[in-house]
């Protein structure tokens, strides 16, 4: 169950900053940068798993490592939540893409893809399962 606790304005080290960041408008976070993941592609390759999966577990599961990155503000207030998910968008056999959300595993055995199962009638890309 992903379970939240909010963050005490007296006591949270970080209370000043997000006094001052609330009030404006947008409030994203952008980044991009170049990755080395040779390894990565090699391993997915050689194992037969989808590169896509294994790249998605691999950026929840440091995500969800910074606390910072798991608050998020409710009715102004800032909570902490014990993980984040993610949605993403997929292409699908259709030829349209189309949005999916998955809730994050905590452990990478929970985040293991068998190729041979396939979704055909939510038309997500073979191998990828949605519990």
């Amino acid at each position: 169950m992903n379970e939240c606790v909010k963050l005490d304005m007296d006591t949270w080290n970080r209370a000043e900053l997000f006094r001052e960041f609330i009030g404006m408008t947008t409030s994203i976070y952008d980044m991009t940068v170049r990755m080395d993941v040779t390894n990565l592609i090699n391993s997915c390759k050689e194992n037969g798993q989808s590169f896509f999966i294994n790249y998605l577990y691999l950026a929840l599961r440091e995500l969800n490592a910074i606390p910072e990155f798991r608050m998020r503000v409710h009715n102004g207030e800032p909570y902490l939540y014990n993980r984040i998910d993610c949605s993403f968008t997929v292409a699908n056999n259709y030829g349209y893409f189309v949005n999916r959300s998955m809730t994050c595993p905590l452990s990478s055995r929970h985040f293991l893809w068998t190729p041979v199962m396939q979704h055909k009638h939510n038309g997500l890309p073979s191998g990828f399962v949605l519990s």
